[in-house]
């Protein structure tokens, strides 16, 4: 049996706000079934490895587009970091923002397994799908899906000012 995921590719490319240019990429970062797994794409049979490497290098991606972003905000607490990188690239913030986007719906997962995807698939691919983004297209692809996906809008990236000024505006607005 083998699955056609052109449709999945597709979706996670809408998701993403990125189109890949190797799409075989997008098509690892959603395979979790098997060390290896034939898929097919484009009408061709094609040979596809899980996602776990790509997880790990989008970890990486994502972490070093969120630093450099938090790196820039020149007025922002050192701790914020912290509450940044806690939130957003845990496990419990990339299953949650992934199931928010629909990233489970994309998981290749076991043959005969038909349930969702847990939280910790989501996590991976989710983060499988960054890396993917990153061989893709380089840091500056990266830097587009995160702001695509509003994660450059964490309130530990706003300055105090503006921080401040949030908290104020239900008061006061």
């Amino acid at each position: 049996f083998t699955m056609s995921i052109d449709s999945k590719v597709t979706q996670a490319e809408t998701i993403l706000g990125y189109i890949f240019t190797h799409k075989l990429l997008c098509a690892e970062a959603i395979q979790m079934s098997a060390p290896r797994e034939y898929v097919l794409m484009a009408g061709e049979t094609r040979f596809v490895e899980n996602n776990k490497r790509l997880a790990v290098l989008g970890d990486t991606a994502l972490a070093n587009a969120l630093c450099k972003l938090w790196y820039q905000k020149r007025d922002v607490l050192a701790a914020a970091w912290t509450e940044l990188r806690n939130d957003i690239l845990g496990n419990a913030g990339l299953s949650q923002r992934g199931d928010d986007l629909g990233i489970g719906s994309l998981v290749i997962s076991s043959h005969g397994y038909n349930g969702p995807a847990s939280a910790k698939m989501v996590a991976t691919t989710f983060e499988a799908l960054v890396g993917a983004v990153y061989l893709d297209g380089g840091d500056d692809a990266v830097m587009h899906v995160v702001e695509h996906l509003g994660l450059n809008q964490h309130p530990s990236l706003q300055n105090r000012t503006q921080a401040a000024t949030a908290l104020l505006d239900p008061i006061f607005g």
